[in-house]
């Protein structure tokens, strides 16, 4: 009996957004995630919302039409974290 395995394709390290049952957004005091793809808002006041979910999701994009990783330390200052390299005016 011959079994085909199909593979199935699973994206992690999303779904960082937790509501609370008040309807209010989760806090954290550190920051947890991993770099390149947290969004610069979460970073600066520690507030999780879907929005950082979506930031994530637009990185990952952003590295398959780009063929770029989320962070590469050999590219110049301002332009290490991918967003910031799509985006820089010289």
């Amino acid at each position: 009996m011959h079994v085909a395995a199909i593979p199935v394709t699973i994206v992690g390290d999303f779904g960082l957004a937790r509501w609370q049952a008040d309807g209010q957004t989760a806090e954290e005091t550190r920051v947890i995630g991993t770099f390149g793809y947290l969004a610069p808002e979460y970073t600066k006041t520690g507030q999780i919302t879907e929005k950082a979910d979506v930031y994530a999701f637009g990185v990952l994009l952003l590295e398959l039409l780009t063929g770029q990783r989320a962070i590469d330390l050999s590219r110049k200052v301002g332009q290490q974290y991918l967003p910031d390299w799509v985006t820089f005016k010289p």
